[in-house]
């Protein structure tokens, strides 16, 4: 997680288990984008511009997201 120039790593990230994607193409759970991670509350401003990074193995991808609500 970014917010403004502060990178924030989690404390915890897990995959969905099980995954129902690999049981549909017999694929590897660690090559889908469904996952969960826990960051650290005390480390939030929940008032700045936030964006979650998912790095994958052949791509990275950034989504903006609004942590209003955390207050």
């Amino acid at each position: 997680m970014k917010q403004v120039e502060k990178i924030i790593k989690p404390v915890n990230t897990d995959y969905e288990d099980p995954c129902e994607l690999c049981k549909l193409d017999g694929g590897n759970r660690y090559d889908h984008d469904f996952v969960i991670s826990s960051f650290p509350y005390k480390n939030l401003d929940p008032n700045a511009k936030t964006t979650i990074i998912v790095k994958g193995p052949f791509r990275e991808r950034e989504y903006n997201i609004d942590l209003y609500w955390i207050k």
